[in-house]
């Protein structure tokens, strides 16, 4: 197990498949771009999304509770943004193409293990045994 400092030298790093595995165990928080790429979800989710988005907290849950969008806030701003919020057992968005072969390489790497998620109507669909047949 790596130290408290090098975890959080990691954690602020760009992310990496073999890294992540040296310095995580059963650990993943990530936001992954419309374009594929994963980033660590630093400080949380919602605050992660939030800088994607390029708007403060207030002026997110000023606009969220406006438009009445019914949705959590982390499925509005991926909405929004057009990220997924990525845990090592489940999504939450609606995952691309380019987001859907992160994935599937996540689960090639035995990062994630592609449990359901409610929120996101797209399931994905992998070689694996290890995740349910959506």
């Amino acid at each position: 197990m790596e130290s408290f400092e090098r975890q959080q030298e990691v954690l602020h790093s760009p992310f990496s498949c073999a890294t992540h595995k040296a310095t995580f165990i059963n650990y993943l928080e990530l936001i992954m771009l419309p374009d594929g790429t994963p980033e660590y979800a630093v400080p949380s989710h919602m605050m992660k999304l939030a800088a994607v988005y390029g708007k403060s907290m207030d002026d997110i849950y000023e606009e969220y509770v406006r438009d009445g969008m019914g949705l959590d806030c982390i499925d509005y701003l991926c909405e929004k943004t057009g990220c997924i919020a990525v845990w090592n057992d489940h999504i939450q968005g609606k995952p691309n193409a380019a987001q859907q072969r992160t994935i599937r390489q996540l689960v090639a790497e035995g990062l994630y293990q592609g449990l359901d998620c409610p929120s996101s109507e797209l399931r994905i669909s992998c070689d694996n045994p290890y995740l349910a047949p959506w």
